[in-house]
């Protein structure tokens, strides 16, 4: 297993479910963490509830549709931690589209 004590993730989609697992998994390694999902209130939430686990985490409302908001995020998380060492891209879509056959 590598080491990430010390280390700046960001998170997307991190709100709930494994990007919330993966948050809280990297604060008691020792990383410092960012996350970042659309949904404000919940980001705020998912972010005092692992400042319980380690004070080193931040939420940052971020649409990871729209190319300059996944900047700022990263420019966001540098200024913040100094450094981005690791991306977790856990943020999914789906599209339905009805069979064409």
């Amino acid at each position: 297993m590598f080491a990430i004590n010390g280390k700046t993730a960001v998170i997307t989609g991190d709100t709930s479910g494994i990007g919330l697992a993966t948050a809280e998994a990297f604060l008691k390694k020792g990383a410092k963490v960012v996350i970042a999902g659309r949904n404000a209130q919940r980001g705020a939430d998912a972010e005092g509830r692992l400042k319980r686990v380690a004070p080193d985490i931040v939420f940052r409302q971020t649409d990871t549709s729209d190319e300059d908001d996944v900047k700022a995020l990263i420019n966001f998380a540098v200024e913040t931690f100094g450094s981005v060492d690791i991306m977790f891209n856990n943020v999914a879509s789906a599209a339905w589209h009805p069979s064409t056959r």
